[in-house]
């Protein structure tokens, strides 16, 4: 029904049968019982597809758009595309698409903005052919504007050519030639894993699986949906309906639509003819909620030029809102609409046999008035219907929580038991095609159509064993770009090695393992939480990804591995420091489960360095999402993404001869160790910090030199060479403490050097005072502690750092380290001693903390902390039974509730 002076409908014979407006449903009979695929529609012709892969043409032929020598009031098959089984159809305004299922893309009809996508050599062609650009690809969805079309590979790369007036195309505007005459990739959205595309009339959007949309091109009415009216010209994110759980959109001439996985529907862009449903004729710049289908489950959903259409299944109904002067509403009248109001056929109430037990009570089988006192909420509700007769709107009610819908790709049901052969068709000689539906029929909508200013409604009769309605949230998997399975992979480790593998498969791992956006797709939850992409949720079943590569590593045939490897070493050049969105950084987590990441001796500098480069580049946003997503891994995978990095450090460290590009690799490893250092840390420890120590850092790195080096060397010169004092979280126990004993040896050198020069200058000017080149303490053993704590307080900085040396009163013994050994273990003993009243000891743990109730001041916890300092300055091993929060707040690192933990355990939990 709809518009149709051209014959575009395929409802009439002869020029003398047309109708330029079709008010009410007409049934086609054109087909027999072959089942109709799809209808798509252009501003004044039409295709239909068939199931069986023919496609048959009716309208407007002025610039060859039909495939036919000319135009069609009746729909003829396009015999040109008979050698080929075709799966979908697109149309422009007057030019035509066809997608074969070997993923060929042949395009016909008007080229006066390149929307043939052959070059600028023609105006037009009257026959299919193919676009040669895409005929080595593996196109899997095309999608036509008015003058301008996009094409999705299986491999996740998106095609865009024709018109640009607008930046419709997404690869920015040009001052020469707005038109792209051959098919161009869009850049700007390399890595993004994409589920649809859509076009309207000069404007464009991408959705992911995870539901972003991406919007682009014209936007004077706010068809974008980014809160202005200014075009773009490069794919943005509409962030407004980022947390809406998208799974569907479509788009009018001047406005779009999007569909939720609950069921709900949003518009925006040109309300001028009520096209928004929101019971106003003015625009809307933002994403808004169609209120009136609050409580409704929609699960189909169409836009024509200047009207949409949406389908319930529960409660049977479509309907249409919008520009209804052609009678595209359907409604038997001319006028239009704000507000959704019920297509008339003899589907109204009818509900498919599975959705019986769910269906509604009957609904109204009119549209009110706009004034009416019936309230819309009332009439679209799928639960029982409010009181008639009220005198103002109801609340929408909450969406009904029916049939989850999954977030796996399914196949479409588009296969019928009746279909028949081709030659099933009637003769020109037989009755004609066109039928007003009967009263008495009982139809079951399978999907809805719409375009320009025309609708098709695809209906089975209501029988048991008719197909369900096609639920738009559902994409067929043939549409989709393709992703690891681990169905298929789990086969791989039973290919003998004797025998040759299938090329179908290599093909395909060659596919995904060379597309960082088929593995940004890959392994997505299933429960939905992928939705809602961020920082706190990167959406990946990590488990199931380590299985999957799991069943790699585990192939037995030497092909699979050396597929695999060839394609991730050219995917990690193209890797960027700036990803378009957080969705196309999955890849960051992914690679390193596969098991080439731990093979450094073959895959070092192809494979693991690049990767180490990217990351380490990021810009500070993607960083700190990547470092925040390896914080929610669980233990064993976190401590799997060290090793594999530590594995590369030994293994570098273990080459005889070290070059200049191993050298790089080895700073690269530390610097992503230092990050995942960082998280470990700032999460409380996900793994034991021992797991960061690299004994063969140990072995073959003279730590003392590479201290003194260290601290030889500036900030700015540290840059361009390693130093693993930049990294001390690799050293172990035995390594730090031979640099603390150089460090200590450093200072003491230069403090008694100091000292020395002082009484050396003190015998030629007298003025300055002699000083002693060690810490001289004299004590008593009784009073021991008073005795300390008093000369250590009146000791400057700079006497702190000599060699120390203890005297006992009444003693000659000389101290040669072991009176400073019994020094700090008497005084020690004494002071940490819960009985002194300084600290107390928890049981539990056998740790000790400050006492709360001491009478003691803070300068004498300051002197204690000297002790302790001198003790393990003058090389002398002490036991200090504090937890380890204390450690962490004299690093200035951030405590929190899990610190309590090592202190008294019980309390903690």
């Amino acid at each position: 029904w709809g518009h149709g002076p051209n014959g575009e409908l395929g409802l009439a014979a002869s020029k003398d049968d047309a109708e330029a407006a079709v008010l009410r449903p007409q049934r086609v009979r054109r087909f027999g019982t072959r089942v109709v695929r799809d209808v798509v529609c252009g501003r004044h012709h039409t295709l239909v597809l068939l199931a069986n892969g023919c496609v048959y043409s009716c309208g407007s032929n002025d610039f060859g758009q039909l495939g036919q020598d000319k135009s069609m009031r009746k729909l003829e098959q396009v015999t040109a595309l008979s050698a080929h089984e075709i799966r979908m159809v697109a149309c422009g305004h007057d030019h035509s698409l066809a997608l074969s299922e070997a993923g060929q893309v042949f395009s016909w009809g008007s080229n006066q903005h390149g929307q043939l996508g052959t070059g600028p050599d023609e105006e037009s062609r009257l026959r299919p052919r193919v676009i040669k650009k895409l005929a080595t690809m593996q196109v899997v969805q095309i999608a036509s504007g008015a003058n301008h079309c996009l094409a999705l590979v299986n491999n996740g790369e998106l095609y865009s050519w024709g018109g640009n007036s607008h930046g419709q195309l997404g690869i920015g505007r040009t001052t020469q030639d707005a038109n792209q005459h051959t098919p161009v990739r869009v850049v700007h959205l390399a890595g993004v894993p994409l589920a649809q595309v859509a076009c309207g009339g000069c404007h464009s959007l991408a959705l992911t699986p995870s539901g972003t949309i991406f919007a682009w091109g014209h936007n004077s009415f706010g068809q974008l949906g980014m809160n202005d009216q200014k075009d773009r010209s490069h794919p943005m994110v509409l962030k407004a309906l980022r947390s809406q759980r998208i799974k569907y959109i479509c788009c009018g001439e001047n406005h779009t639509a999007a569909l939720t996985t609950d069921g709900g529907v949003f518009t925006f862009g040109n309300g001028t003819y009520g096209q928004l449903g929101h019971g106003v004729k003015s625009n809307e710049i933002l994403p808004r909620r169609v209120s009136e289908l609050m409580g409704s489950v929609i699960t189909q959903l169409a836009c024509g030029r200047c009207h949409t259409l949406v389908y319930g299944p529960r409660i049977g109904r479509v309907y249409a809102f919008g520009l209804g002067g052609a009678g595209q509403l359907g409604q038997g009248s001319l006028t239009s609409t704000t507000l959704p109001c019920p297509v008339l056929g003899p589907w109204n109430d009818m509900v498919h046999p599975a959705e019986s037990e769910r269906s509604p009570s009957p609904q109204p089988t009119h549209c009110p008035p706009e004034d009416s006192e019936i309230s819309w909420s009332q009439c679209l509700s799928d639960d029982a219907s409010c009181p008639s007769g009220e005198d103002t709107l109801s609340a929408p009610s909450a969406p009904s929580q029916g049939r989850a819908t999954p977030d796996e790709v399914i196949e479409a049901d588009l296969a019928h038991s009746e279909v028949v052969d081709a030659e099933d068709v009637p003769s020109e000689d037989a009755p004609a095609d066109v039928e007003s539906p009967k009263e008495g029929d009982q139809l079951v909508v399978h999907k809805i159509v719409s375009g320009g200013d025309r609708c098709f409604l695809l209906c089975y009769e209501n029988k048991v064993d008719a197909p369900r309605p096609l639920d738009f949230r559902f994409h067929s998997k043939d549409s989709q770009v393709l992703r690891l399975d681990n169905d298929l992979l789990e086969q791989l480790p039973f290919f003998p090695a004797t025998e040759q593998v299938p090329q179908e498969l290599l093909s395909y791992l060659e596919t995904i393992f060379g597309s960082c956006a088929c593995l940004n797709a890959s392994y997505l939850k299933e429960d939905g939480s992928h939705f809602n992409c961020s920082e706190l949720n990167p959406g990946v079943d990590m488990e199931a990804a380590r299985h999957g590569f799991r069943c790699i590593q585990d192939a037995k045939h030497s092909s699979i591995g050396q597929v695999v490897s060839t394609c991730l070493e050219e995917l990690v050049k193209g890797l960027t420091n700036s990803p378009t969105d957080i969705e196309a950084m999955r890849v960051l987590l992914l690679l390193p489960l596969c098991h080439l990441f731990r093979d450094p001796a073959n895959h070092l500098a192809t494979l693991v360095g690049k990767y180490c480069l990217c990351v380490t580049q990021l810009k500070p946003r993607p960083a700190a999402i990547l470092e925040r997503w390896w914080s929610l891994l669980g233990e064993a995978q976190f401590e799997d993404l060290v090793g594999i990095f530590k594995e590369c450090i030994i293994y570098v460290l273990g080459r005889e001869t070290p070059t200049k590009q191993n050298h790089g690799h080895l700073k690269l490893a530390l610097d992503i160790l230092s990050k995942l250092n960082h998280v470990n840390r700032d999460i409380g420890s996900l793994v034991s910090y021992e797991h960061f120590y690299i004994p063969a850092v140990t072995e073959k790195v003279d730590v003392q030199l590479d201290y003194i080096q260290w601290i030889q060397t500036s900030r700015v010169q540290r840059t361009n060479k390693v130093y693993f004092c930049d990294y001390p979280f690799v050293f172990n126990a035995q390594a730090k403490t031979l640099i603390l004993q150089t460090d200590s040896h450093i200072q003491m050198q230069q403090a008694m050097e100091t000292a020395c020069q002082q009484t050396f200058a003190s015998l030629i000017l007298p003025v300055v005072p002699p000083s002693n080149p060690y810490l001289v303490l004299y004590v008593g053993r009784e009073n021991i502690v008073n005795d300390t704590l008093n000369q250590l307080a009146d000791q400057s900085a700079a006497d702190l750092k000599k060699p120390l040396k203890v005297q006992f009163h009444g003693e000659d013994a000389v101290d040669a380290g072991g009176v400073r050994k019994e020094f700090f273990l008497l005084l020690l003993k004494e002071i940490l001693d819960p009985k002194y009243g300084m600290f107390t000891e928890y049981p539990e743990s056998r740790c000790i903390w400050f006492n709360t109730q001491s009478f003691e001041e803070d300068v004498m916890y300051y002197l204690i902390g000297i002790v302790c300092g001198l003790a393990i300055y003058n090389f002398t091993i002490i036991a200090l039974p504090f937890p380890l929060v204390l450690y962490k707040k004299l690093l200035k690192q951030k405590v929190t509730l899990n610190d309590l933990g090592g202190l008294s355990p019980t309390l903690a939990k």
